[in-house]
This record gives C-alpha cells, sequence and structure tokens, in this order.
C-alpha cells in the first residue's frame, strides 16, 4: 500500500513538473522581452485601442516586423492582448484582443491577470500548431 501511494505521488509530481517547467521557461522568456523591448511599446497601445491608463505591460513576442504585447489597464480593469506590426519605423496597432473587462459581461473572469497560467496552453498549442 505504501508503495503504491509513493508512485502515485511520484507520477503527480513528475506531471506537475512537466507542466511548471514550461510554464516558467515561458514567463521568463516574456519577462527578458519586457525588460529588452518594454519601452518600445509604453505608449504605442494608444494610436488604435480603447485601453486606458496602463497598471502594466509585458511583451509576449517579439520580432523585428511583429510583436505582441499584454496589457493591464489601470486598476485591473481590463486585460487585452494587442498585436503590433512595424509599418516606417513605428509599431502600429495590428488586432487587440480584450480577455477580459470588468464592467463587460461578456468577455472572460475578470480575475485574470498576468501571468495567466492559460497563454502557456494556448501559445504551445495553439501558435505552435497553426
Amino acid at each position: 500500500m505504501k508503495k503504491r501511494i509513493k508512485t502515485i505521488c511520484g507520477v503527480l509530481i513528475v506531471l506537475a513538473l512537466c507542466f511548471a517547467v514550461p510554464w516558467l521557461i515561458d514567463l521568463g522568456y516574456c519577462e527578458a522581452l519586457t525588460a529588452k523591448y518594454g519601452d518600445e511599446f509604453e505608449y504605442a497601445y494608444l494610436s488604435g485601442t480603447r485601453i486606458g491608463k496602463l497598471e502594466n505591460l509585458r511583451v509576449l513576442r517579439y520580432s523585428d516586423d511583429e510583436a505582441e504585447v499584454y496589457y493591464t489597464e489601470l486598476g485591473m480593469a481590463s486585460g487585452n492582448v494587442v498585436t503590433f506590426v512595424r509599418q516606417g519605423g513605428e509599431w502600429e496597432v495590428f488586432d487587440c484582443l480584450v480577455l477580459w473587462d470588468l464592467w463587460d459581461n461578456r468577455t472572460q473572469e475578470p480575475n485574470v491577470v498576468y501571468p495567466y497560467w492559460w497563454d502557456y496552453f494556448y501559445a504551445y498549442f495553439c501558435e505552435n500548431n497553426a
């Protein structure tokens, strides 16, 4: 009986690590991108979104011609993923996805704040298979 419990606990720990390690690496990557490129996007969202004052931002993806940034509005009022494209040397809003909004019941659960755990699944399973 004790051997079976140890085996089950071992399997659960391995499964937890299989989930946690890639997620933590992904979050570390986003933090590194934010530290390096975050200043470029501090005001870039103003020209094409309805996002008000910022609480914070995180760069999720970055290349020379396209970037994806997660913005949290002041007071955690909303969470948005904004896709930018570089045109003429300037970042322009290409798409804005509202992930959650405290004032809008049509969006997802309002208590979600970065780092959101399901971002790993979205990025890994959706983006990589598209």
